[in-house]
């Protein structure tokens, strides 16, 4: 049987990153609250969601809220909304005005006192994990174990702009010359001034010779 060495080889590889991972500090991550409030702006139908470097020119008028994933957002115009910076920053010039609030979790605002900002401007710096389908976002709540969700979804981590995705996907279903055979692989990727990169890698896992 294929499938027994590679049980073997993860069982050991797991024992060793427990260990690795018992000798580190906790991680914290931000508030629930702020992290869920970020996530549901982002969600919203009617949010501007921007990702990488964004520049809102001083001419410009963004009607309702605005959301940063990754990368710096600098405002010079107006925000009629909300502003939203996940794993990110926000920058303030000096004709920036934000009619609603500034939230950023896993990064800062620079510029507080040169741009006009009407609402609460709330910033930590504790980077933002999720997990994202699409175009929408989750949060992974503190102790939440891999286990809650489904085996065969997409997981992305996301830290200051990187994300790790571990794809776990069966290819067509059981037969007995075959057995089972289970695409496997890690995903790597980073956002950049030029966009999104990513760099995939998969190996085929059959329960049968």
């Amino acid at each position: 049987m294929q499938l027994r060495p590679l049980i073997t080889g993860t069982l050991l590889a797991g024992c060793l990153l427990t260990g690795a991972q018992a000798q580190q500090p906790a991680r914290t991550g931000p508030p629930r609250e702020a992290a869920e409030e970020a996530v549901r702006v982002w969600n919203a139908s009617g949010t501007l969601r921007v990702s990488g470097d964004y520049l809102v020119q001083a001419a410009r008028e963004v009607t309702g809220d605005i959301a940063m994933l990754g990368g710096e957002l600098t405002i010079a115009g107006h925000v009629t909304g909300r502003v939203v910076a996940i794993n990110a920053a926000v920058r303030l010039l000096a004709t920036a005005r934000v009619d609603g609030g500034i939230l950023v979790v896993g990064g800062d605002v620079s510029g507080r006192e040169l741009g006009t900002v009407a609402g609460t401007i709330r910033a930590f710096p504790a980077p933002l994990d999720y997990t994202r389908e699409g175009d929408q976002l989750a949060t992974i709540r503190e102790g939440e174990s891999d286990d809650s969700q489904r085996w065969w979804r997409r997981r992305e981590r996301w830290r200051s702009g990187g994300w790790t995705d571990l794809r776990l996907v069966s290819a067509r279903t059981y037969n007995r010359i075959e057995g089972l055979p289970v695409f496997i692989g890690p995903r790597l990727g980073r956002t950049t001034r030029a966009g999104r990169l990513s760099v995939d890698a998969f190996g085929v896992v059959r329960s049968a010779d």
